[in-house]
């Protein structure tokens, strides 16, 4: 099980969870290996163009989740 408060038990043993910090380079990787089909669900795709975009994302998501 995940080790954060912001965790929702799936059927099959998987979890969904608010991404980490450390999460960023694979949240980019599958981004970017998949934007030709994310593209047309996700309009933020074509402006996430680093694992630095990533890292910027979820400090935001973050920061909003503490502020309430």
């Amino acid at each position: 099980m995940p080790d954060t408060p912001a965790s929702l038990e799936l059927d099959g043993g998987l979890f969904l969870r608010q991404p980490t910090l450390g999460d960023a380079p694979i949240l980019f990787a599958t981004v970017d290996r998949d934007r030709d089909d994310l593209r047309a669900w996700l309009p933020w795709v074509d402006s996430t163009q680093s694992v630095i975009d990533s890292i910027d994302f979820i400090e935001s998501s973050l920061d909003k989740r503490a502020a309430g």
